[in-house]
């Protein structure tokens, strides 16, 4: 038996989008077909439109009335919300996760992802999991793809949100720190 990729065929082909977007190489306004970007991947047409409808929730592509979805262009503006958004979301998220949280104790903070998800996943909350598992992975991939992630800083952030949070200091100073930081660095990146 053939061994079974770890990555949905929904989520590579959201990943390829995400890349072709903020690379550009999906300008603003530009109409996609199902049919046309399901051909590219080689593969069904089931996978991308569950692909569409994540980068729709993502803000990155609009429906449109023909089954067809249009790219929403990337500018530095619309990025600093996503990522302002993704970083209100992670305050509350440590803070509703306090106690558990100190129970449990956090990862190792150079274990990026990890570190950054222990709050939702100790909440036991599959849905708000998943929300914030998806709006975080599809801003960091592109960030990663855009080589803006710089992972000596990221985790020197992590370090101090880390540190805060063993001291019973408030984290949201510093996890907006860390989100801003690689809001910036996206930025810089960012090609439209």
């Amino acid at each position: 038996m053939k061994s079974v990729s770890l990555v949905s065929l929904k989520d590579q082909a959201a990943a390829a989008l995400r890349r072709e977007i903020y690379a550009g190489e999906l300008p603003d306004g530009a109409e996609l077909r199902q049919e046309d970007i399901a051909a590219q991947l080689g593969i069904s047409r089931l996978p991308v439109r569950e692909a569409m409808q994540q980068l729709q929730n993502e803000g990155l592509l609009e429906r449109l009335p023909n089954r067809h979805v249009r790219v929403v262009g990337v500018t530095a503006a619309r990025l600093r919300q996503s990522f302002a958004v993704l970083a209100a979301m992670e305050c509350e998220l440590f803070a509703l996760a306090d106690t558990a949280l100190r129970e449990k104790g956090l990862p190792d903070p150079a274990c990026d992802a990890e570190f950054h998800l222990a709050a939702a996943e100790v909440l036991d909350n599959p849905t708000l999991y998943q929300r914030f598992f998806t709006q975080r992975q599809g801003l960091l991939d592109a960030a990663q793809a855009l080589g803006a992630a710089e992972p000596a800083a990221l985790i020197e952030r992590n370090r101090a949100i880390a540190e805060a949070f063993t001291v019973g200091k408030d984290t949201a100073p510093h996890i907006r720190r860390y989100y801003d930081d690689l809001t910036e660095q996206t930025a810089k990146e960012l090609i439209v």
